[in-house]
């Protein structure tokens, strides 16, 4: 898949982005916005800069120089016995989700399994072994990371930003106030469907998800679903926070898991050992449907009076929707800002300007034809529906069929 480049932010995860690329695009997502016959790819962000975090109880990462030398290899080989369940001396990938979804993995463990994960393809093939008895990393594939000076700095930054993140993760299920999107940024999962269709629905109805989210007496979670759909899951471990998007509240990460986890159990998913798994790379009509139920799909090519029309239907009745931008065999242009095979939330449109508002569920990279209107790269910008239609494949939306939170559960399992 060609590379995607991100806006330079002043942040040491650029170095990450630049020293990690060939790892970091082995694992995007490779599916798509979808039709019922065929799909796009919802894309995973490079490694996501951060917005202006809280101020942490650890120092943020932002200065290289205060990064120690090998804190991620000593953590990594301090676990590997711990994490390597059938002690083959290979840490395999189930290996390494099961050491996220341990509560016991804290802090910088957890934050060092997490970007074991994240990087597994680059650290596997530190010893460059074309035939590899097991695969998975070995504790030589660590101590080789000593001596690859640029691959190590990469991870370093990465493992204290991914500490940092923890660490800042608010404790709060809702922030103060109205909910918004704005605050939320996807993470590695590869969910851009569904945080799309999340992002719609939480900017159209800001006053409903906190009834839809309720802590149990035993510090589990409930998750009524619009559907209907109801499902109970434990609080997040230490990895899955550093896994899963971030927002002003937990809110955001427990409904990648809720998500998830509803997805296996209506069966549409193989069960996976972190949750949140079992919606990677779901098509936008999957994601769709997984939130709102029923949902509809509009093709733009050749299309522009009926995607009008559909865009004014969208903000007149207040509808839950996503666009889908086109793959890159079919991409006219791939330096305008607008990610290729990636979701996209609709939160407006203006019929006088013809312009339609889209945001970014990454929380950065906008449209770039033009300066950015507000000078700030949120993720969020308008559009002029020309150039939209050269951009975007297809337009998906639900109908206000919301079940109320006092509606039986169709499904109550813990995860």
């Amino acid at each position: 898949m060609t590379q995607v480049i991100a806006p330079a932010k002043t942040s040491s995860l650029e170095l990450v982005r630049g020293l990690l690329t060939a790892s970091l695009m082995s694992i995007r997502d490779t599916t798509a916005a979808s039709l019922p016959s065929r799909a796009t790819t919802p894309q995973t962000p490079p490694v996501p800069p951060k917005k202006d975090p809280p101020v942490s109880k650890t120092q943020s990462s932002t200065s290289s120089a205060s990064t120690p030398t090998h804190h991620f290899v000593q953590e990594a080989l301090s676990n590997f016995p711990k994490w390597d369940l059938n002690q083959n001396g290979v840490l395999s990938r189930p290996e390494i989700d099961y050491a996220i979804m341990d509560r016991s993995n804290q802090d910088w463990s957890a934050a060092t399994s997490v970007t074991l994960r994240t990087s597994f393809t680059t650290i596997e093939a530190i010893n460059h072994d074309p035939h590899p008895t097991e695969h998975g990393i070995s504790k030589a594939d660590l101590e080789q990371l000593r001596h690859h000076s640029h691959t190590a700095q990469a991870l370093e930054l990465q493992v204290h930003d991914t500490q940092n993140k923890i660490a800042n993760t608010p404790q709060r299920l809702f922030p103060q106030g109205e909910l918004s999107p704005d605050a939320s940024q996807q993470a590695t999962i590869g969910d851009c469907s569904f945080l799309s269709a999340l992002g719609s629905f939480v900017d159209r109805f800001p006053k409903e998800l906190p009834s839809r989210i309720s802590q149990r007496p035993d510090g589990r979670y409930k998750v009524n679903f619009p559907t209907g759909a109801s499902v109970t899951i434990e609080p997040l471990t230490d990895g899955e926070k550093g896994l899963y998007g971030s927002a002003d509240g937990l809110w955001f990460p427990l409904m990648e898991k809720a998500a998830g986890t509803l997805r296996t159990n209506l069966g549409q998913s193989l069960a996976r050992i972190v949750p949140g798994d079992a919606i990677h790379a779901l098509s936008m009509k999957e994601a769709s449907e997984l939130l709102m139920g029923t949902t509809h799909s509009v093709f733009t090519k050749g299309q522009l009076a009926s995607v009008r029309s559909t865009l004014k239907k969208i903000v007149r009745q207040n509808l839950v929707a996503s666009a889908g931008s086109f793959p890159v065999s079919a991409s006219v242009t791939q330096n305008q800002g607008i990610v290729p095979s990636h979701a996209y939330t609709i939160l407006n449109f203006d019929a006088k300007q013809d312009k339609v508002q889209l945001r970014n569920p990454w929380g950065f990279q906008e449209h770039m034809s033009g300066p950015l209107l507000d000078q700030t790269d949120d993720g969020k910008f308008w559009m002029k529906v020309d150039d939209f239609m050269k951009h975007f494949e297809v337009i998906n939306y639900a109908p206000p069929n919301r079940k109320k939170t006092t509606s039986p559960p169709a499904t109550d399992t813990v995860r």
